[in-house]
């Protein structure tokens, strides 16, 4: 902005009549100094931008290791608790009381292992050569459940049937419990006797058990999600609990992934080809990580690492494993992800913001030298002046509400002083006429009827600009008060019209008329000096501005509000005043102090109620409307409203 002012007087220095020598070197040196600011403007902002974007790839490249580095260790830390627990099935298929058969024996063989592994597993189990349960941990101190499930077959079951079929190790994917719908892994060994296969033993591996685990080792301390699957892609671990069971390829997380989530189905094969390397077992073991871009813009990081287990070699098992021999086979059971969105500007606000203020400081400090420079070079001639007045035209426009009050404060007082003077003036001209019947000594003072009224009459006139004053200050100090009771609309405004009549003057071809347009009682909960003073503004208004023709009040109600509206056939509102006509001091009259629909306003939007005003849609007169909710009676019964 200020290289655009600096430019902006250089500019006009070009249109003045002086075009010596002395002003052609001015001008050319503040071209200088206006081209040196742009020039190290932009070498601040370039700048900046670099640091910024330096800044933005050492967080990235940092989040991304440290990332890699804890996928590895949960890996690793999983990859122990499993092997431990694959060991522990590979020592009792080989312990000696389950090679016999010694169900009293072998079942403390399977207690003990099961024990040494429950951090994961919730039983291990041994099954017979048929696929009948012997023994299982959770018999244990249960003979109920030892009765119910002893020779329970479960020949049908992957982890029996994939190891009698192929005398070889089973490393299952998860499955759901039929029993009690928990997701489960099962690792199981054959039992083999002299090359006969007698059995299996399976441990049980419960996901919920891998969640724990996982959620305990984690310290990742940033906005990241990790996920664990099986090696099917059946997803075992998830931050969010409905994707638990779902798997990775299948039609529910495939409809989250497509657009708007990748930005095209390009990118979404992509992104399902680097989920089927990562569970491809025979891709040689190393973390893999691949960033991806949404359709938002933004970034993040998938890092995937495999969890592999060695397949412990058996004694008993020489003739089916000897080509296994110093070269243990691995499988992978599971593969951990892990997701790290790069929020860099809210992660790294702080050193964003100091480059950003830095860059701020040194325009700042460029722009203020130019302009000091612009200053002392242009202060011979009279364009300070001009360049002051533009410089604070802005705080001139933001004063202009405060003149506007003072203006309107200012014809309030001149026609309240107005107001005040016509009834004060007749006040002391009658109180004079007394005065002087008191000095000619007469023992009666005589004053006509017409004197009387004349005083009542300005002395209302001077109590109603003073209730109005009043009024004005408990609205603006939130201090009006109602005294509210159920009226009888209709009453109410027909008293008003006949407490108005004696205003209207006896020269005025003039109708008041009132149109209830409802059969029943109109009921509503108003302060009843309130609700008078806003139908008497209204009429007095309308009397006041018509001079010949017709006023007509008519009173209509919805099914929750009362609506009065008064129309006459006078001069119509102003159009100069019809925006602002319900502010205080709001006037086109050259009587009234112009309180009058501000003060019916807010009594009317103190009751919950609105008030509006337009001119009629023929041209001539105008027309209010205000709306008051409808007294609801309680407990299905009416009340008897008091008298208006």
């Amino acid at each position: 902005m200020c290289v655009t002012w600096m430019i902006s007087i250089t500019s006009e220095a070009f249109n003045t009549r002086s075009r010596g020598p002395r002003n052609f070197s001015t001008y050319t040196l503040l071209g200088i100094v206006v081209a040196v600011a742009i020039v190290l403007s932009l070498v601040s902002y370039f700048y900046f931008a670099s640091v910024s974007n330096r800044i933005e790839d050492t967080i990235r490249n940092g989040l991304g290791q440290h990332s890699k580095n804890e996928a590895f260790h949960l890996c690793e830390i999983l990859e122990r608790q499993v092997q431990f627990i694959v060991s522990s099935v590979d020592i009792a298929v080989n312990s000696p009381s389950i090679q016999s058969g010694r169900v009293e024996q072998g079942s403390e063989v399977i207690n003990l292992a099961q024990q040494r592994t429950s951090s994961l597993t919730d039983r291990f189990f041994w099954l017979d050569a048929s696929g009948k349960t012997m023994w299982s941990s959770a018999f244990m101190n249960n003979p109920k459940e030892y009765e119910q499930y002893r020779g329970f077959d479960v020949s049908d079951r992957p982890y029996f049937v994939e190891v009698a079929r192929t005398n070889k190790p089973y490393f299952g994917p998860v499955i759901k419990s039929p029993v009690d719908n928990s997701q489960r892994m099962f690792i199981s060994y054959p039992v083999f006797v002299d090359g006969s296969f007698r059995g299996v033993v399976v441990a049980s591996i419960k996901a919920d058990q891998l969640a724990k685990s996982i959620t305990e080792e984690s310290s990742l301390g940033f906005e990241s999600s990790v996920e664990i699957v099986d090696s099917q892609g059946s997803i075992v671990y998830s931050q969010a609990p409905e994707h638990i069971g779902e798997n990775l390829f299948g039609e529910k997380l495939q409809s989250v992934l497509q657009a708007p989530a990748l930005e095209s189905q390009e990118k979404l094969e992509e992104f399902n080809e680097f989920l089927r390397m990562s569970i491809d077992p025979t891709i040689p073991k190393e973390v893999h990580s691949r960033d991806f871009r949404t359709v938002t813009g933004d970034t993040a990081t998938i890092i995937a690492s495999p969890i592999r287990v060695v397949e412990s070699e058996q004694e008993g098992n020489a003739e089916q494993h000897q080509e296994l021999e110093g070269n243990a086979e691995q499988h992978q059971i599971l593969t951990l992800y892990m997701s790290i969105p790069y929020n860099v500007a809210a992660n790294v606000a702080s050193l964003v913001d100091a480059q950003r203020n830095y860059s701020v400081v040194v325009i700042g400090a460029i722009s203020a030298a130019a302009i000091i420079v612009s200053y002392f070079i242009l202060s011979s001639n009279k364009r300070l002046e001009r360049t002051v007045a533009e410089r604070t035209q802005d705080l001139r426009e933001a004063n202009e509400h405060l003149k506007e009050h003072d203006r309107l404060q200012s014809e309030f007082i001149n026609v309240a002083a107005h107001e005040l003077s016509t009834p004060v003036q007749s006040l002391l001209g009658a109180a004079e006429m007394l005065e002087d019947q008191m000095l000619t000594r007469e023992e009666i003072i005589r004053i006509s009827k017409l004197e009387v009224e004349m005083i009542l009459r300005n002395a209302k006139r001077l109590a109603k600009l003073t209730y109005d004053i009043l009024q004005v200050s408990k609205i603006e100090s939130n201090s009006l008060k109602l005294q509210k009771e159920q009226i009888n609309l209709q009453e109410k405004i027909e008293r008003v019209i006949e407490d108005v009549k004696p205003f209207v003057d006896q020269g005025k071809q003039l109708q008041i008329v009132f149109e209830p347009k409802v059969n029943e009682p109109v009921i509503v909960e108003a302060d009843r000096t309130k609700l008078f003073e806003v139908i008497s503004n209204l009429l007095r208004n309308a009397i006041k501005f018509t001079s010949k023709g017709t006023i007509k009040i008519v009173l209509e109600k919805s099914d929750s509000e009362a609506i009065v509206t008064v129309q006459d056939t006078g001069k119509g509102i102003d159009p100069e005043i019809m925006p602002k006509m319900f502010e205080k001091f709001t006037s086109k009259s050259d009587s009234g102090t112009g309180l009058g629909l501000f003060i019916s306003k807010s009594i009317v939007e103190a009751h919950g109620g609105t008030i509006s005003g337009e001119n009629n849609s023929n041209g001539i007169g105008a027309k209010f409307r205000f709306t008051l909710p409808l007294y609801i009676v309680k407990g299905g019964t009416e009340k008897e409203p008091s008298k208006a």
